[in-house]
């Protein structure tokens, strides 16, 4: 993590005990070159940005996400909190949300649902699409 600010590096080690030694450094790397990448985040193309920092067959890479024994959510909300107390500790934080079908078809994919299409859809007509739905949430600190 020689890239990564000292300030951002106390918050991600705060994060590692969560994770076994192996998995953390595995989780570190990919998540240095998530934020340094650009174009499609694939773990394949984080992988090849570390290079020399990443040890260990890629397969291992890919298990992080797919073996997890983490809790995402219970990170997602840490972080949260630590980026609103670092950012907007005083004054008024507006969030403005947006959730998005993205539409995966197939026998085969996991976790697909079906959701209804704000886009297409009318108070007349009713589209439903098969697939993920993500939120993203935009902050604003005043």
């Amino acid at each position: 993590m020689a890239r990564i600010p000292d300030a951002v590096q106390t918050l991600l080690v705060s994060f590692s005990k969560d994770f076994t030694p192996s998995v953390w450094q595995r989780f570190a790397c990919l998540l240095t070159a998530a934020v340094m990448v650009r174009g499609r985040r694939t773990v394949w193309r984080l992988i090849r940005w570390s290079g020399d920092r990443s040890s260990g067959h890629f397969s291992s890479y890919h298990r992080v996400f797919s073996h997890r024994r983490w809790a995402s959510h219970s990170l997602a909300k840490r972080l949260a909190v630590a980026v609103v107390e670092r950012f907007a500790a005083e004054g008024t934080l507006e969030l403005a949300g947006d959730d998005t079908v993205s539409q995966h078809r197939g026998e085969s994919v996991y976790g697909k649902g079906c959701h209804r299409d704000a886009v297409r859809s009318s108070h007349q007509h009713l589209v439903h699409r098969w697939g993920h739905k993500w939120g993203a949430l935009h902050c604003v600190s005043r």
